[in-house]
């Protein structure tokens, strides 16, 4: 349906709202409430319905509904006082007043349209046919093809250049992300290969560090606004060159066209090389504007850091006002909201927004596995499992030998206290992927059943962080190492000391020197954090134990049972929880949580049984 007033169209189909005929920029949440104003425009919305319809219930405040209403407002171009489209009746709602009439779709270009609908047709086709393939090679083959392991380095500006550094870790990501749809070839990931941009790498070192057989290298030169590029691909035990590029070049200005030229060139040259592979096709761009394409670029190659993940959401969002039809940006945008919201403990007051974001590039591109696999782990997170496993078993048909795949099985299976299949997955994704930032939340799975040791070495892959040296400080208190834990604690709260690992280390600092009320007070504070995790509340009870407050324990415990964080390892393994496993209430929240894992381990025991078969 396309609802038309006083010169807007709101498209319900394409999540599109326009003025004459112009897109404007509008984030998920507040296109929805527009929506729900203008969908029930005969009557008053009140803000209790608005909270249930838009926020699915969640414990939202009423300044973040004002906010979104101003939001509305100004993408309506309205205002609290005209109030000529959304009135706001004081105390109880709010109600949709312009003058709106329903109409078939606007009429647009026939070239455009037929354009539009040969891609869905295709994507369609390619989708069903992908599927098919995969179907069947489960049929008829038992044994794993050949997986070949692949690293995509960061291309080198032959002419450094600020301008255009940039496309050195854009242009590889861009290849990674075509191979990950290849189930012949394990290609490492984006965020593995970022350290080596700008850098003169030994092939050989290189290889050895990622655990790879082949490296692909690129070199590209910027002059008078054209990219001239080369792409080789290199034998890392033999330094053999395996395939070379003809030169690829093209307009600056056309950063889209570029990467599909690339991507196109790298795969036809694997082909012949790879021939047990699975043909890949690259998945154009197509009509994407290009400034919000070169925006995203440069948002991918911010660092993982506080900052970097503050520089890239407000490129992302640049970008989205350009252009609101590019799927991947909606990803990283989400991404990199968590990333600030869950451990620099910043509130964005968007965290609500993240699975809206994941649900816009999925309606953009059904089969991206990144916005799958995050949404699934939103979903874990929040007591939708089934919803998150409908995921998986989505990306899982789409690429078997996919290492984000196996890790969002994992993930599930942790949450729903499956320990042993979800160590089967994650392992899977190590194997696949071994140093993969993305994985680091196996470390919790490896304390949680008593592999300390197993923890530390896998600690090793990451770069220094606040998780790596949090973890390296719990991981030696378990081991009895008590002055290299507080070493480690001291570490992280003078590194990071407004962060969420630094009150994790004054919990654990507190339970050793006896300083209980100062860790009550850092337990406090995490629970008023904005991170919605059932994992994380149940850390929360873990914590209250550990510091002899009983009554709050039981209460936290309770409501990572109630959000859906069914997994007992450690309560089961360790000790920290002890001194309330004989109380009553306690006792029955653990045997609700067991009897929760037992019935998904039942409802899913012959996906289970084939998954642990191949």
């Amino acid at each position: 349906m396309i609802y038309l007033f006083d010169g807007y169209s709101l498209d319900t189909s394409k999540f599109v709202i326009a003025k004459d005929g112009q897109n404007i920029s509008c984030e998920p949440k507040v296109f929805n409430l527009i929506l729900c104003l203008i969908e029930n425009r005969d009557r008053l919305v009140t803000r209790d319905e608005l909270f249930q319809k838009i926020w699915a219930g969640r414990s939202v405040s009423d300044t973040s509904l004002s906010n979104h209403i101003k939001s509305a407002r100004k993408v309506l171009a309205d205002d609290g006082q005209a109030q000529r489209v959304i009135k706001t009746v004081h105390g109880r709602g709010y109600q949709f007043i312009a003058k709106l009439s329903q109409e078939q779709p606007l009429p647009v270009n026939n070239q455009s349209t037929r354009s539009t609908k040969r891609r869905f047709i295709l994507g369609v086709i390619t989708f069903c046919l992908l599927s098919l393939v995969v179907s069947v090679w489960f049929l008829i083959n038992k044994k794993e093809p050949n997986n070949y392991l692949l690293a995509v380095l960061p291309f080198t500006n032959t002419k450094p250049d600020k301008n255009s550094d940039y496309l050195g870790v854009a242009l590889a990501d861009r290849v990674i992300n075509q191979l990950t749809y290849n189930s012949a070839i394990n290609v490492r990931s984006s965020t593995l290969i970022r350290k080596y941009s700008g850098q003169r790498v030994d092939i050989k070192k290189v290889a050895d560090s990622l655990n790879v057989e082949y490296v692909l290298t690129g070199y590209y030169l910027n002059i008078d606004n054209r990219i001239r590029l080369n792409v080789e691909l290199l034998e890392a035990s033999s330094h053999k060159l395996v395939w070379r590029s003809g030169a690829i070049e093209v307009d600056y200005k056309d950063a889209f066209e570029l990467q599909d030229l690339v991507a196109n060139s790298v795969l036809k040259g694997l082909e012949p090389n790879f021939p047990s592979a699975t043909k890949s096709k690259v998945n154009k761009n197509n009509g994407v504007n290009v400034s919000a394409f070169e925006l995203y670029l440069r948002s991918i190659a911010q660092p993982f850091s506080q900052s970097g993940h503050i520089e890239a959401i407000s490129l992302l969002k640049e970008s989205i006002k350009l252009d609101s039809e590019y799927a991947p940006v909606y990803v990283q945008l989400g991404n990199r909201i968590r990333s600030v919201e869950q451990f620099a403990l910043i509130n964005t007051g968007e965290s609500y927004e993240t699975v809206e974001y994941y649900k816009k590039a999925l309606s953009i591109n059904p089969n991206l596995l990144s916005a799958m696999s995050h949404l699934a782990f939103v979903y874990t997170e929040t007591n939708r499992i089934n919803e998150a496993m409908e995921l998986a078993i989505r990306m899982l048909k789409i690429n078997p030998n996919n290492a984000q795949t196996r890790f969002t099985l994992g993930y599930i299976f942790r949450y729903a206290g499956l320990n042993d299949y979800a160590l089967i997955e994650m392992e899977k994704a190590l194997e696949l992927d071994p140093k993969n930032i993305m994985f680091r939340s196996v470390v919790s799975v490896y304390s949680g059943m008593n592999q300390h040791e197993k923890a530390l070495k896998q600690l090793e892959n990451y770069p220094d962080s606040a998780f790596k040296y949090g973890w390296k400080g719990i991981l030696h208190l378990k081991l009895g190492n008590t002055q290299k834990a507080l070493d480690y604690f001291n570490t992280v709260i003078s590194d990071s000391p407004n962060g969420l690992w630094a009150l994790v280390a004054k919990v654990h600092k507190a339970k050793l020197d006896g300083s209980i009320e100062q860790g009550l007070v850092a337990v406090h504070k995490l629970e008023q954090t904005n991170i919605a995790d059932s994992e994380t509340v149940f850390y929360n009870a873990l914590y209250y134990c550990m510091l002899g407050d009983e009554a709050r324990c039981i209460q936290s415990y309770k409501k990572a049972v109630s959000a859906g964080y069914y997994n007992t390892m450690h309560i089961d393994q360790g000790p920290s929880m002890d001194s309330v496993k004989n109380n009553p209430e306690f006792a029955s929240l653990y045997q609700l949580a067991k009897n929760r894992s037992n019935k998904f381990k039942q409802q899913y025991a012959s996906f289970l049984a084939k998954l642990t078969s191949n």
